[in-house]
């Protein structure tokens, strides 16, 4: 089973506070990889490839 490890953040000065600052992370220390094999008659190939798609995006918003 997979699972995917988000955070975010969220900061208003205070309640009637027109702006709001957003801050999310997506695939947090979640690290997932492609591993290859191959054999030949005279080598053995194993590679590891990591992948690792990560996105954190900032946010503004403004209530009117």
């Amino acid at each position: 089973m997979r699972t995917t490890r988000n955070a975010s953040l969220r900061y208003r000065k205070d309640r009637d506070a027109k702006w709001v600052y957003s801050l999310r992370a997506s695939n947090i220390l979640d690290i997932d990889s492609n591993i290859s094999n191959g054999a030949g008659n005279i080598f053995v190939r194993s590679s590891e490839t990591f992948i690792q798609p990560r996105f954190i995006t900032f946010r503004l918003t403004y209530s009117l």
